[in-house]
């Protein structure tokens, strides 16, 4: 298979980083306002990105901590040391550690790590998706009012796309069982790619958010778009993934029609 030895490279190095750092008491301290950050994000994406330099020197390696420009040019490994850390930091065992390969704009390998859950979900390009070494693919045989759709937190520094999102989940509530808010992408992508729930709006432009999941939900089988309703690109400020054409639309639909009210 093509990338399995970056696959196995990457699931290994996020094993050992967080066994080596992550039984350690978390020192929290405020990234900016409304954001924590720990020397748990610190130290596992420093490990990473040493061990990722060593063994791919001619890779490019951006990361939630260190870099400021997010670049998906070229090959590109994209880290999120601890995606949810503000569940961690309070206490809640709903993070992870996620990672991707970028090949030219695409994501090509894809691994999330869910470390409370016991979980190891990863993807590559054209080859499938898997939780623990078993193939894994959405439910599109719910039925939209036994859907379950998961959306991101709220902007604080976009107040028109928090409104967005507000209008959005008002008309998406009444039509389907539950609305879910995970506090991390991880668990967003993750639990749609595997069946447990159905959709998914993660609404953000940071690459080291969205890209292990788009891959590990494209290759599940679920329909992707961005907010607007056309072809996700890396740079657009959200991403919708959905179990199905029923659920899809209506999540999507949602969104474009809330983005048009005043």
């Amino acid at each position: 298979m093509q990338y399995e030895k970056e696959l196995q490279f990457i699931k290994a190095q996020i094993a050992l980083a967080y066994e080596k750092f992550g039984k350690n008491e978390r020192t929290v301290t405020q990234k900016r306002a409304f954001d924590l950050v720990t020397d748990l994000d610190l130290n596992i994406e420093r490990y990473l990105t040493a061990e990722i330099k060593k063994a791919f020197p001619c890779d490019t390696v951006q990361g939630e901590e260190f870099s400021s420009t997010p670049k998906t040019e070229g090959r590109v490994w994209s880290l999120d040391p601890i995606d949810g850390t503000c569940n961690m930091a309070n206490g809640s065992k709903l993070y992870g550690v996620q990672a991707a390969l970028i090949e030219d704009n695409e994501p090509v390998v894809g691994v999330i790590y869910l470390p409370h859950f016991d979980e190891w979900y990863y993807a590559v390009k054209g080859a499938g998706a898997w939780c623990n070494g078993k193939p894994i693919r959405v439910n599109d045989g719910v039925e939209l009012q036994n859907a379950l759709v998961s959306v991101g937190d709220y902007p604080h520094r976009d107040v028109e796309t928090a409104r967005i999102e507000h209008e959005a989940i008002r008309m998406i509530f009444p039509k389907i069982a539950k609305m879910r808010m995970f506090g991390g992408a991880c668990m967003d992508f993750a639990f749609t790619a595997s069946g447990k729930t159905h959709a998914c709006v993660i609404i953000t432009r940071n690459v080291w958010d969205i890209a292990p999941g788009l891959l590990l939900c494209r290759e599940a089988g679920a329909l992707v778009c961005n907010l607007q309703g056309d072809a996700y690109r890396f740079g657009d400020g959200g991403v919708i993934a959905a179990a199905n054409r029923e659920v899809f639309d209506l999540v999507k639909n949602s969104f474009v029609t809330a983005a048009k009210l005043q």
